[in-house]
């Protein structure tokens, strides 16, 4: 009796909504569309499509929209599973391969069919701790070609394992579930809709809290499956759909950028490309390398994708396969294959990036925690509750992990480095909450006291030492990550397990101090974003400990200001950035002096040789103040000694005075060998005029006429060990 009041509820939807077509002149018009409250269920170049009332189909045409009502669709259902073929097909894997393979029901549908779960691992009724994998094959029940592909997948993990190395090394090391058939309902009924009428991607909570869904409330199988997915620590997964062939990725709800967005892009990427059909061919054609963010395309609220990125941290993909939402059976083998190597890197990609355990460090037991990676701290994650493992993909670069568990001490690892397409281990113990209280002093090698020095426990507290050195800080016991530094100082990290009142001495090696001017004296252009640009030359090779910048610019309105400093490497930190209002000129050392407004702080220029061209990059971005650089001075703190490049028995040199003419320079050679000599604008930008050339000693011209441009420019020769430059100014 029940199956057959829900069987006449869809029916009675049916009615009531009619399947149209929405004519759109421009893709503007579809966001028109949904803020109206009308839910785009399917997008082409030039229309829409949905299932809507007579009273909905009215309001469009007088918003001046063109509808057309559509019969309803008719499917080829031949040769493809239906609920009772999936069961059996399910049946018979675990039957075959019952040490990798288990099934359970994780609830059932409307009309009481069970939401079946086919689970694939090596030691399969152990929750082991690898990464998790998640397939839909069937959430609108119209749109079947995924659960095919599930159960092709289904069968090459099972029947390949053991004699397939790459396949086995999958099913031994991830934890993979597959759900075949989500809205067995709709399947049943060939409807898009859950048996109440209900569209099942528009059914789950809005991260905002915007309304959703046709129905009030949460249907049965979205409760069921949320409440499911809460148990779980799914890292990647897939809902499959039908009538485009893309992938597309957070969020559907809004025009905000996710969290971790490059990530999530450069995944969705790697499926796609894998699948040459959807990489070469997409449908919409204008989607990027075949993947789209979800409102771009249109908007979606109520999205499985979005609510499970947001409140699980799983970075879920909705999957379009195929522009026939269900084509005729002969062309799912092509399909498989257009997919199969997508769909096994996206198992093989859920284990790469950091991967861990928390646990007690007193008891080794597993404790549960959220966590979050710097800098991004938007996005909050969990470990998994009963094994106490976690990962989490990350693109290759450096990031520091906050560990929050309640009674314990918070755990921050700085300085782990990731790469995209390899795995990170961390091993987190969390240290019960336990005050502790750290004192000691910080010296030079010659045991001398510095005074101002700064001590910091990462994530935790920093302070400054007394004139006598001494400093005392405050903690709870654990794991702590110390560094301690100051200007002409080497910064030293440390690493201590701190498990009561204790005494920590620091040492600071005494760095060298070596500073590079320049007195050029440019006017910065007022009103132009494209600025100036001044260079100096380091002619050593020194690596970088620590940098200051002195800076003098003379300007009514600094506010206007953008200034930028570029290393030889290509490093850039804005020293300044459109910040102090109407107060003028800029005259002072970052950062003892001055803050650096950033982006990027001098520490990125630590660990770069800085021999070559550095660049400060100043423009002026409104009218009517105007002002001019006035020179400029980089300090480098190094442990290496500067000789430069001249011997001091050789002299050598340009000498412009002595030129026989104005357009050439007199090169003063002092040892026969192979040189290069060119001409640097203030930009950097430089001309070869003599590339390896070979000079014997004494002395040599060098023509000029090919530099017409007025300007300011540095004439380089460099050569034998050797480096020597000369500013010059054009006039035409």
């Amino acid at each position: 009796m029940i199956k057959l009041f829900a069987l006449l509820l869809l029916f009675s939807y049916n009615i009531e909504k009619q399947r149209v077509k929405i004519y759109i002149q421009e893709h503007k018009q579809v966001y028109q569309i949904t803020d109206m409250g009308i839910s785009i269920e399917h997008l082409k170049k030039d229309y829409a499509e949905s299932h809507l009332s007579d009273e909905e189909i009215q309001r469009l045409k007088d918003a001046g929209f063109q509808v057309e009502i559509l019969p309803e669709e008719t499917y080829p259902k031949a040769d493809y599973h239906d609920y009772t073929g999936m069961v059996a097909k399910l049946d018979s894997i675990v039957n075959a391969y019952p040490s990798i393979t288990k099934k359970f029901s994780i609830g059932t549908t409307q009309q009481g069919r069970d939401i079946w779960v086919l689970k694939i691992s090596d030691n399969v009724n152990t929750d082991e701790d690898e990464p998790e994998v998640r397939f839909i094959g069937i959430i609108h029940g119209n749109e079947p070609v995924g659960c095919e592909l599930v159960l092709f997948l289904a069968d090459t993990l099972t029947k390949q394992y053991g004699s397939d190395p790459y396949l086995t090394s999958l099913v031994n090391n991830r934890e993979i579930f597959l759900i075949p058939m989500y809205n067995a309902d709709g399947r049943e009924n060939s409807s898009r809709y859950l048996a109440d009428g209900e569209d099942p991607n528009r059914d789950f909570p809005v991260p905002d809290g915007s309304p959703h869904g046709y129905v009030p409330g949460i249907s049965q199988e979205t409760q069921e499956l949320m409440d499911w997915l809460d148990t779980m620590n799914i890292v990647l997964s897939i809902t499959y759909h039908g009538g485009a062939r893309i992938v597309n990725y957070q969020w559907d709800y809004t025009d905000e950028i996710p969290p971790y967005y490059e990530l999530i892009r450069r995944i969705s990427i790697g499926y796609a490309i894998r699948n040459d059909s959807m990489f070469l061919d997409p449908d919409p054609s204008y989607a990027d390398s075949g993947t789209i963010r979800g409102y771009e395309w249109y908007q979606v609220l109520g999205s499985l994708q979005d609510w499970a990125y947001h409140q699980t941290g799983c970075i879920d993909l909705t999957i379009e396969l195929n522009s026939t939402k269900w084509p005729s059976s002969s062309k799912l083998p092509e399909i498989w294959r257009q997919n199969r190597d997508a769909m096994l890197w996206f198992i093989e990609q859920s284990g790469y990036g950091v991967w861990g355990h928390v646990t007690d460090a007193n008891t080794g037991n597993p404790v549960p925690c959220t966590y979050y990676v710097l800098p991004e701290t938007t996005k909050v994650f969990k470990n998994d509750s009963i094994v106490g493992d976690f990962h989490r993909p990350l693109l290759t670069g450096d990031y520091t992990f906050v560990f929050i568990a309640d009674g314990y001490n918070t755990r921050t690892i700085p300085g782990v480095h990731v790469r995209y397409d390899s795995t990170t281990y961390l091993d987190v113990q969390m240290y019960p909450l336990v005050a502790v209280n750290i004192s000691g002093t910080v010296t030079d090698s010659a045991g001398l006291p510095i005074d101002s020095a700064r001590v910091e426990i990462i994530g935790i507290a920093a302070t400054y030492t007394d004139q006598n050195g001494g400093y005392n800080i405050g903690a709870n016991a654990g794991q702590l990550y110390f560094v301690v530094s100051k200007t002409g100082y080497a910064t030293l990290y440390d690493t201590i397990v701190v498990q009561r009142d204790t005494t920590i001495d620091f040492v600071l090696r005494t760095l060298n101090q070596y500073d590079f001017p320049t007195t050029d004296t440019v006017d910065i252009p007022d009103n132009d974003p494209n600025g100036i640009y001044d260079s100096l030359f380091v002619d050593g090779h020194l690596n970088i400990e620590d940098i200051e910048v002195y800076v003098n610019i003379t300007h009514t309105y600094i506010s206007d200001l953008i200034v930028r400093l570029i290393s030889p490497s290509g490093t850039g930190v804005y020293l300044h950035n459109e910040t102090g209002g109407s107060n003028e000129n800029i005259i002072g050392w970052y950062d003892s002096e001055l803050p650096v407004d950033g982006p990027g702080t001098l520490a990125d220029f630590q660990g770069e040789d800085a021999y070559g061209w550095w660049r400060l990059f100043v423009s002026d971005n409104a009218s009517w103040d105007t002002g001019t650089l006035n020179g400029w001075t980089l300090r480098i703190y190094t442990p290496d000694n500067y000789t430069g490049f001249s011997k001091p028995d050789m002299i050598g040199g340009i000498d412009l005075d002595r030129a026989v003419s104005p357009n050439v320079a007199l090169l003063l050679v002092p040892e026969k060998g192979h040189y290069n000599v060119k001409v640097v604008d203030v930009a950097g930008r430089s001309m070869k005029i003599l590339n390896n050339a070979l000079l014997s000693t004494g002395e040599h011209t060098v023509n000029l006429d090919n530099i017409r441009v007025p300007g300011v420019y540095y004439l380089v020769v460099e050569g034998c060990a050797r480096m020597f430059k000369k500013r010059f100014v054009v006039v035409r």
